[in-house]
């Protein structure tokens, strides 16, 4: 039965994620077998090779719902041919298969869809009210109503980790290493692990094996011309497409066999849970150190109202080793080698969870691997210790901006140019902000004061020259 009020009809819903393919995951146990809803419209959802898949809702038969690995969704409708386009939209989602719904605050209405952010990880059941003015395509659900469609929201990757590495004791007749690792999801993939190699000369990975279990062990015979410092990586995918990695280079092959170093004169073995990016190469600390990264763009000094507000003691050894982490993580920044990066950034903020650069730094990686809602994470862990933290607001309101999220964007950057009025790079994202949420004339307004405040940095006032010519004054228009 299609919905019909008010001359009004949806005649399919299906969604679309904003961070991928769609999958179909297995319907929980402890869904209701019967619905109580009158409607059962069609439901259309992508399936893994892009093509739709419609099916219709039987009140006697539990959606499969697809899972996605994105918390921001779109709702997809059609309506009936020559019907009046709808003027606005509600969406309510449940968590409890319809006993309690709540009205998302964020929806938006786009041709043919409506936007939302859901607020976690977790199964949603969705129910999607149009108006136009005929009126309402339905009431809003009230509690008991069956969700119109389900969906599963999966933005956790994996947890990998590297249970023990070791070269088998005939290795210099045999070449065998022994691994053995164990991988963790909410919604795994079937035979999701995957193993890789490559040497501190290389930045191609090669595979070893894929499609293994989840917790498992594998002997890899390592080729006969390989020798030095070899790196390995497990990955391992969940359904809804999230990539958990963890790299390990501590094994070592020389011409008298191999041996894996330990703990203290290995990197700190962590759980890594990173999408898979650029590929690098890890050189060692020796070389890294030798190897100056580039000056960091000093940023503005900003006050952080109670300075210890968030932080955690730190003893000065592991602020040490934490700092070594965090330089190793800048030179493999620096060079493109975001994985590499990643890991060592993670392993600087375990041990030493106060150095803001390097959450701060670890976000931006993030922005480049399309990992926004870590990125986010990323960036509002570092201002829960500091709130005046003007990189990390900067970097919070790109992903603000990047979701289409420009209100948001635009109080974050307020922020910032409340801590640091004259920051460059602030008056350049404000201006941008602006244009892209039709203001002109506040967009110019920044990009000038932009220009004006950048004399000691030709870059940033070539773009904010450039944005100014982009967009000139929009002519006057003449009075009647």
């Amino acid at each position: 039965m299609h919905m019909v009020i008010a001359r009004f009809v949806i005649l399919a819903i299906f969604i679309r994620s904003l961070g991928g393919t769609l999958a179909n995951a297995t319907p929980l146990p402890n869904r209701p077998e019967t619905f109580e809803s009158p409607e059962a419209p069609l439901v259309e959802q992508t399936d893994g090779d892009g093509e739709k898949a419609t099916s219709e809702t039987k009140p006697n038969a539990a959606p499969t719902p697809p899972i996605v690995k994105s918390r921001t969704v779109r709702v997809g409708f059609q309506t009936m041919d020559g019907q009046e386009a709808p003027t606005s939209a509600e969406l309510w989602f449940t968590t409890d298969h319809g006993r309690t719904w709540t009205k998302a605050h964020d929806a938006t209405l786009d041709t043919g869809a409506v936007r939302c952010a859901l607020p976690g990880d977790g199964e949603y059941g969705l129910f999607l009210v149009l108006h136009n003015e005929a009126g309402p395509s339905s009431d809003a659900p009230r509690p008991g109503i069956a969700p119109q469609t389900f969906i599963r929201v999966d933005a956790t990757s994996p947890e990998v980790q590297l249970l023990s590495l070791t070269a088998d004791p005939d290795f210099s007749v045999n070449r065998e290493v022994h691994l053995r690792w164990r991988a963790a999801d909410a919604a795994m993939a079937d035979r999701p692990v995957a193993i890789d190699w490559r040497t501190e000369t290389s930045k191609t990975y090669r595979r070893i094996a894929e499609g293994l279990p989840d917790i498992s062990a594998y002997r890899w015979t390592v080729p006969g011309d390989v020798s030095g410092r070899v790196e390995i990586r497990l990955t391992a995918r969940d359904r809804a497409g999230n990539v958990g990695q963890y790299i390990s280079d501590r094994l070592l092959i020389t011409a008298d066999g191999a041996r894996v170093r330990g703990a203290d004169d290995a990197a700190a073995d962590s759980d890594m849970v990173d999408s898979l990016s650029a590929d690098g190469t890890e050189r060692g600390a020796s070389e890294s150190q030798r190897m100056k990264a580039g000056p960091r763009r000093s940023e503005p000094l900003t006050p952080a109202g109670e300075p210890d507000a968030g932080a955690t003691r730190v003893d000065v050894k592991t602020s040490r080793d934490a700092k070594k982490r965090f330089d190793l993580g800048t030179y493999h920044r620096l060079r493109g080698e975001y994985d590499l990066a990643v890991v060592r950034l993670r392993e600087a903020l375990k041990l030493d969870p106060n150095l803001l650069d390097a959450w701060h730094d670890l976000g931006g990686i993030l922005i480049l691997q399309g990992r926004l809602e870590d990125a986010e994470r990323a960036f509002k862990t570092a201002l829960a210790k500091s709130p005046q933290h003007v990189p990390s607001l900067r970097g919070l309101a790109l992903v603000q901006a990047r979701r289409g999220d420009y209100n948001s964007a635009r109080r974050t950057l307020d922020a910032v140019l409340a801590a640091a009025p004259d920051d460059v790079e602030g008056l350049l994202a404000a201006g941008d902000v602006a244009l892209f949420s039709g203001d002109r004339d506040a967009a110019r307004e920044a990009w000038t004061r932009a220009a004006t405040h950048a004399a000691s940095d030709p870059d940033a006032r070539r773009r904010a020259e450039k944005r100014l010519e982009l967009y000139p004054p929009r002519p006057a228009v003449a009075a009647p």
